[in-house]
């Protein structure tokens, strides 16, 4: 390694904390030292220079890949190896693609990328595997199988030929950097290495290649290095060139090869609808003989899937002179008759010893016309503060034009889509001054040129009006939805008010499939800082338009037609602070009125003592999602012991994955039984043993532990140790033997009667209900046992407590003491299976005469 460099501004600088650069590397150049030599690199006398562009969670930004590749060919790079793609699919246009084509141009370095994984879907070359100059590398498998994952070609919006080639990408085994996240995730190799799949493992086998090459004609560049690589390539056998490009890159014949041909591929584009009257295209290959004999080459044209006379070459035969170049002419005849879609093949070129390869691809374009938009701002002006995105509702294909002048055209086949634009422009209503116009039509239909003005003059403020005059928004949600044949598209906003967005009414009718306009937002009356603080009343409102965007986009709303939730929230602690919804804070014991849409899924949720600067909290209780029906008003309590363990999806976990067994166990419930709670307080622990063995343990309620076979009876324990007033220590243990899917755990959730402080009577005899609440989905057996102690000294002595009653949920009756203090809780239950729970709660609620 001659240098190494961080574009991340990663605490750890330049250390491969994932792996993932390690592995790549040594794919290139490891010299396999650490197996006797079994593991080696493509290239082992290659020097690397490093460039950390993804940072340690595995992502990156445009901005500092871009100075990576910049730092790269600065450095003298001959060739970069970019094992990385966007998730999404690139067009050849992004920031990435145009700084491979730039700096290629300028410095004749050879950008060698990953293609993506995200196949077999195709037009799923990610970004800056789409870029025109790159070598842009599949993935196969030991047989030259193309791999499922690895993506295809064609380029999005142009429809280019790629990839270009493709390497080894299954499962291939190359070096474990110490303690990085992949060592352990994935298990290791012969100690020292991994095995790991994908076309970032595919990608420097080529680019290793490739400087293989580049040591052996120094005076090549980045075209002569790719073509001599596409050229020697061996195809994947019934893999068209737009999935595999030339085929799966043969450095040895790249070495051994004195012809190599350019370009390393011929891209015809899309030829236009109609057909007809289309003329030939004509390409030119030329051979290059590096040397001291002739050679002779037979050229044909293998393209099995296209219909004869579509692809010719001029010349059958070629003699290229010693040290010079002899050219043939590829010649694409699209106005044969045969059906429109993609077609490819390859120009073979064979001699005695050689064979080169060179693909070639077409679009035949179906029947397609020009939807040509004008977009206008909000003073008639046309503006280049635009974006359009257009979604065939049959096939899953998504343009996105644009043009900084303000008119733009688009080239679809017919059919019908969905449009939507938005338009930015200066407001003063909209909170960061920039206001936004949506323009959506639910379908339109595309059998003729069209011609759209899209006009932000049209538009309307979207909002949301209730009874009380004093309440502003809280934060909301706008949802258009549209639904395709494959599946579902549209436009989701997330905001603090909906001030600044507007939208224009449609015009085009929906004439299959759902469309709606969707709003949905929280309102209270705000403080003289912003917030929300003290507010008595809080709404939660959602409306739906079905099959079209509504003619006054501000919706009213009235009390009448919504449910009255009177929510209480108990304290636990001297001036604690709740925060309902992290919407409005109360000082607990705290008084709410909400009011809720009725038939629409709300996810509320109570976090106590609140740091807004932080957005920390030291607990949160969440329920799951809920849905008010119209009627009479509802009474809620939150934040009412006893505090415990809580099985509620889908917050709780507990599933078995092959060896591995996967925890998340939140201690920090209230007695509500839908509802889950996490505190931030204090100490939490989690360890898991298998026949009094400890496997693993977590500083965390979760927690991920590979169980060794055999199957012997575990041991779960959790532990909660909190400086708070209630619930100071809980702990529990689950006693289990693993099953398949999902664990037979029991939570046990005790819900007495107690006041706003959470607090009963001393010196009376108390009865509550005390429920057993399984894993949800867990196959467990019938409750067979549920005892309860109790404890008035903090649980240094227990008594028994009368438990009645049979089925999951049964009866506790204590006895008081007359003195104060506090109270706490111990219970086992134990399913028809034998699976046990021991579960113990110190200070579970207090007692006050």
């Amino acid at each position: 390694m001659v240098d190494a460099r961080d574009f991340t501004a990663s605490t750890s600088g330049t250390k491969d904390v994932v792996g993932h650069g390690t592995h790549v590397a040594g794919i290139i150049t490891g010299n396999g030292s650490a197996a006797g030599g079994k593991y080696v690199g493509v290239a082992p006398d290659a020097k690397l220079l490093i460039g950390k562009v993804l940072g340690d969670e595995g992502s990156g930004s445009e901005s500092g890949i871009i100075a990576g590749m910049e730092w790269a060919v600065a450095e003298g790079a001959d060739v970069v190896n970019m094992s990385l793609a966007t998730e999404g699919p690139g067009d050849g246009t992004g920031p990435m693609d145009l700084a491979v084509n730039r700096l290629t141009a300028q410095t004749g370095t050879l950008f060698v990328v990953a293609a993506g994984n995200t196949g077999p879907d195709e037009s799923s070359i990610g970004s800056p595997g789409s870029a025109e100059s790159a070598l842009t590398v599949g993935a196969v498998d030991r047989d030259d199988q193309l791999a499922p994952f690895s993506s295809r070609g064609p380029v999005v919006g142009s429809l280019g030929l790629k990839p270009d080639i493709t390497a080894p990408g299954v499962d291939i085994v190359s070096a474990l950097a110490s303690g990085s996240i992949l060592g352990e995730q994935v298990p290791v190799v012969d100690e020292r290495y991994l095995a790991l799949s994908g076309t970032s493992m595919a990608t420097p086998h080529v680019a290793g290649a490739a400087a293989i090459l580049a040591s052996q004609h120094t005076d090549w560049d980045a075209d002569d290095l790719k073509s001599a690589l596409m050229n020697s390539s061996k195809p994947s056998r019934g893999a068209p060139a737009y999935e595999q490009g030339a085929g799966r890159v043969d450095v040895a014949r790249a070495v051994l090869q004195s012809v190599f041909a350019t370009p390393a591929s011929l891209d015809n584009g899309i030829a236009r609808w109609p057909h007809e009257d289309d003329q030939p295209i004509r390409k030119t290959v030329t051979y290059h003989n590096d040397g001291t004999t002739p050679i002779t080459l037979k050229v044909a044209v293998d393209a099995p899937d296209a219909p004869e006379g579509m692809f010719t070459v001029d010349h059958t035969d070629v003699t290229v002179p010693a040290n010079g170049t002899a050219s043939v002419q590829l010649v694409t005849n699209t106005a044969v008759p045969t059906e429109d879609r993609l077609y490819s093949g390859t120009v073979v070129a064979t001699s005695d010893l050689d064979t080169l390869r060179t693909p070639f691809g077409v679009s035949r374009e179906p029947e397609s016309y020009d939807v040509t938009m004008t977009v206008l701002d909000r003073s008639g002006n046309l503006t280049p503060d635009y974006s359009i995105r257009l979604v065939d509702l049959v096939n899953p294909i998504a343009l996105r034009p644009y043009d900084a002048s303000g008119k733009v055209v688009a080239r679809v086949r017919k059919g019908r889509y969905y449009l939507e634009s938005t338009t930015r422009f200066a407001d003063s209503k909209a909170p960061t001054g920039q206001a936004t116009a949506l323009f959506v039509e639910p379908e339109l239909a595309v059998t003729q040129n069209v011609e759209l003005v899209i006009d932000a003059r049209q538009s309307k403020a979207i909002g949301i009006k209730v009874d009380r005059p004093d309440a502003k928004m809280a934060g909301g949600t706008l949802e258009i939805i549209r639904g395709a044949s494959w599946g579902e598209t549209g436009f989701v906003f997330f905001g603090d008010t909906f001030d600044g967005i507007y939208i224009r009414p449609n015009t085009t009718t929906v004439t299959s499939g759902p469309f709606s306009f969707f709003v949905k937002a929280n309102l209270a009356r705000p403080d003289k800082t912003g917030r929300f603080m003290g507010s008595p009343y809080l709404y939660h409102v959602a409306s739906t338009t079905e099959g079209r965007v509504p003619e006054e986009p501000t919706v009213r709303i009235h009390d009448r037609d919504l449910v009255t939730v009177h929510t209480q929230i108990a304290a636990t602690s001297p001036g604690e602070i709740a925060s309902k919804d992290f919407l409005v804070d109360l000082p607990t014991p705290a008084k709410l009125t909400e009011l809720y849409t009725p038939g629409t899924e709300w996810s509320p949720s109570v976090a106590i003592n609140p740091n807004w600067d932080a957005f920390e909290f030291d607990r949160v209780i969440i329920s799951t999602e809920v849905t008010y029906q119209g009627g009479n008003p509802v009474d809620e309590r939150w934040n009412v012991g006893v505090s415990g363990p809580a099985f509620v999806k889908p917050f709780f976990v507990a599933d078995r994955f092959g060896p591995f067994l996967a925890f998340n166990i939140p201690l920090a419930g209230d007695q509500a039984l839908n509802h889950v709670g996490e505190s931030r307080l204090g100490t939490t622990t989690l360890k898991l043993s298998q026949d009094g063995k400890l496997i693993g343990e977590s500083p965390a309620s979760f927690g991920l532990f590979e169980v060794p076979s055999g199957g012997g009876e575990l041991e779960l324990e959790a532990r909660a140790v909190q400086p708070t007033r209630f619930s100071t220590d809980v702990h529990a243990t689950w006693t289990f033997h693993a099953a398949e899917g999902k664990q037979p755990l029991m939570a046990v959730r005790f819900a007495p009667n107690l006041d706003e402080h959470n607090r009963a009577k001393a010196g009376r005899v108390f009865a509550f209900p005390v429920t057993v609440q399984e894993v949800p989905g867990a196959s467990v057996g019938w409750l067979k046992q549920l005892r309860v102690s109790v404890s008035y000294d903090d649980g240094k002595t227990w008594s028994p407590a009368t438990v009645d009653g049979d089925g999951l949920t049964r009866v506790v009756v204590l006895a008081h003491p007359k003195s104060t203090g506090f109270v706490s809780l111990r219970a086992t239950a134990v399913d028809g299976a034998d699976n046990k729970v021991e579960q113990t709660i110190i200070r579970a609620y207090e007692l006050t005469r």
